[in-house]
């Protein structure tokens, strides 16, 4: 099973509980030599949960996968029945099993083929035909122990519980098996702090993800759009974009562009987080998303109107919480500070959170010096600082006048986030 761990894993522990549980619950390096000798000294009796993980992975092998051999065919020699269970735990088949330090390899689909097929003891004997009176089929060999019997049982009759989950009666059975020196003498089994407890199979509330803010049949026909589109993210941030969706409401649509890095969304998830509206486990994702992008931009040297909005966003909101500004936030602001008011860090720190009235003094100087430098682009960048930080009415008309409908989203985000409150207070009288 080395093998397949290592490229195959995936899919087959999501949609395979048991194989889940087996590498959850058991380290398997001690049974590799373990079940060897155990095996060949006669020992025929297995957990009842090895009877379901092995009819697993054998179906898998057998409905997934084709065996080569990696040793030459003429090296093989022949197979003969019965193969019990036990014997796949030990060399042997003509090297088609061959034994070593990663446990017992296959070496042809054929001794898989074999094990799958042979007949077992209830199994009902072909009817003779007139034509077979001379020459009669060979007889196949039964098996006759009891968990080759109930691992082709469970193969040949499949239903819901072959590849759930342990169950706890399963555990308990491996307890006593991890006592059992004969089986093994190491510590195979690993230990569960909490009980194994059943699940229902129906959950009490639907666990069906909801967009809020909207009609079931507004949900339908948008949810089917994400299905059709093949860019789900996109979708939700046209969406909200198209609809203006209110603050409480916006998360589920901004959160998966955020994620990829689209600045208007990660703006707006750090004026949310600023604002105190999301939810514990989405301010965690929204602090965890502003500091990584930030981050990744100020080493790249990169920035914005948008990235340079998120940042300040979040250093206000680590203020404003009370909280000791975390060190990558100080030096991603410090960049921001660095880039369209060099002169202004120093003041910044020293006045943020404590002296608003002097913190806009500052910014008011700094836009001053700039307009009647007539140096416009760096004014703006500046307005937007300000206006970040310090959401203060008096900053969102002279930036606004430096609209031109260039940059729509740019303009869109801006007019929302002060129309909801984002950016001035929603009690504010604009001038």
């Amino acid at each position: 099973m080395v093998a397949n761990i290592q490229f195959f894993i995936y899919p087959f522990i999501r949609d395979y509980p048991v194989l889940r549980d087996y590498y959850r619950v058991i380290n398997f390096q001690f049974l590799l030599g373990d079940l060897e000798t155990y095996t060949r000294n006669g020992g025929t009796q297995f957990p009842q949960f090895f009877h379901r993980l092995y009819a697993a992975y054998f179906g898998l092998l057998a409905t997934h996968f084709r065996i080569g051999s990696l040793p030459s065919q003429k090296r093989l020699g022949e197979i003969s029945g019965p193969i019990e269970f036990s014997d796949l735990f030990h060399s042997g088949q003509g090297r088609h099993l061959v034994h070593d330090e990663l446990g017992v390899t296959l070496n042809s689909q054929a001794v898989l083929d074999t094990f799958l097929a042979q007949p077992l003891p209830d199994d009902a004997a072909p009817k003779s035909r007139w034509w077979r009176k001379k020459t009669p089929a060979p007889a196949q060999p039964v098996v006759t122990e009891t968990a080759t019997k109930r691992l082709l049982h469970l193969l040949r009759q499949p239903n819901d519980q072959l590849v759930g989950k342990m169950t706890a009666t399963e555990y308990q059975e491996l307890q006593t098996f991890a006592a059992n020196p004969d089986f093994s003498p190491h510590p195979w089994l690993r230990q569960i702090t909490p009980e194994l407890k059943e699940q229902a199979t129906d959950y009490v509330e639907s666990v069906a993800y909801r967009l809020p803010g909207l009609t079931t049949e507004q949900e339908q026909v948008l949810w089917q759009e994400c299905e059709q589109s093949g860019n789900a993210s996109r979708v939700l941030l046209n969406f909200w974009f198209a609809h203006e969706i209110a603050p409480q409401d916006s998360a589920p649509y901004l959160m998966s562009s955020a994620r990829t890095d689209n600045r208007f969304s990660v703006l707006m998830v750090a004026r949310l987080l600023r604002a105190g509206i999301l939810s514990p486990a989405d301010q965690a994702e929204a602090l965890r998303i502003t500091n990584f992008f930030g981050s990744f931009h100020v080493r790249h040297h990169q920035m914005n109107a948008e990235i340079a909005g998120y940042i300040l966003a979040r250093y206000l909101y680590f203020v404003e919480q009370g909280q000791p500004v975390e060190k990558s936030t100080v030096v991603q602001a410090k960049y921001v500070f660095d880039r369209f008011f060099p002169t202004g860090f120093a003041a910044f720190e020293r006045l943020v959170g404590q002296r608003p009235a002097e913190l806009a003094a500052l910014f008011d100087a700094e836009i001053d010096r700039l307009r009647a430098a007539k140096q416009g682009n760096a004014r703006q960048r500046v307005l937007e600082m300000a206006l970040e930080v310090t959401h203060e009415p008096k900053y969102w008309p002279q930036l606004e006048k430096r609209f031109k409908g260039k940059y729509p989203r740019y303009e869109q985000a801006y007019r929302y986030s002060v129309a909801q409150g984002l950016l001035v207070p929603a009690t504010a009288t604009l001038p």
